[in-house]
């Protein structure tokens, strides 16, 4: 029925909301890194007298493609839990249709914490 469209919605959602606020997160905060990093310090004047000036630097696309491509490994071995329990919610009907022709036992989640819990004991 039309609650079968909605199967495994509860993962889908946390998944895409931690894997993007997650994303962000990590992308500035190496971009910041990166910034600071790249960032040139200069120094003038004698023992004496000493003048530091810090320049603000950009980064070219090149280190911007870079820092989102570590971002994107980062959550996705982060999230990777969330989008198999995910994936194993929404496939649980298919399983359960195929053991009625076949003599197998197909384990059953009722919800997210269910799955981790089951998951986690079984394999």
């Amino acid at each position: 029925g039309i609650m079968g469209l909605y199967q495994g919605l509860t993962p889908a959602v946390i998944g895409s909301a931690v894997s993007w606020g997650g994303f962000f997160y990590v992308y500035e905060a190496m971009k910041r890194q990166l910034r600071n990093y790249k960032s040139t310090t200069s120094v003038n004047g004698t023992a004496a007298t000493t003048t530091t000036t810090t320049t603000t630097t950009t980064l070219n696309s090149w280190e911007n493609f870079q820092l989102a491509t570590v971002s994107g490994m980062v959550m996705v071995f982060m999230t990777n839990p969330v989008w198999l329990i995910k994936l194993r919610m929404q496939l649980q009907m298919k399983k359960t249709s195929e053991q009625l022709h076949a003599s197998r036992t197909v384990t059953q989640y009722n919800g997210f914490l269910d799955a981790v819990q089951k998951i986690v004991k079984q394999e």
